[in-house]
């Protein structure tokens, strides 16, 4: 077993984007006025998995009954959202961009997270 790095994978969401407050307000939009949970309640409670996570945790929180049909719509109001949002509030985390590109002067890259691809790319394609 060779113990020399071979690859390194970035995570998204806080790690090269920041961009908690981006899905925190796209779920709120999506979730519309029935939504209770704020930013820091978000933070504590909602994040570290995927949207599905996040979306039962905030709707669980405030007390809206959750179910895979509403999944689906707060999930499709949610990307919308999101596209829209992540265009006009997009930064990368100080030093991420830097840091990328010369790991990948030595290294093959990867990116993991949790997002959808749709998320993605609307983040990847404004810090291009």
């Amino acid at each position: 077993v060779s113990t020399e790095l071979q690859a390194v994978i970035f995570d998204m969401d806080g790690v090269i984007i920041e961009s908690e407050y981006t899905h925190y307000s796209s779920i709120c939009e999506a979730m519309g006025e029935e939504m209770k949970v704020s930013y820091e309640h978000f933070l504590e409670k909602c994040t570290g998995g995927d949207e599905r996570f996040a979306m039962g945790r905030m709707a669980k929180l405030s007390g809206i009954s959750f179910d895979e049909g509403l999944f689906q719509e707060w999930s499709r109001r949610k990307a919308t959202a999101y596209a829209r949002l992540v265009a006009q509030k997009a930064r990368a985390m100080p030093g991420a961009i830097e840091l990328i590109e010369s790991v990948a002067e030595v290294l093959p890259i990867g990116l993991a997270t949790g997002s959808r691809r749709s998320d993605v790319d609307a983040a990847l394609s404004v810090l291009a």
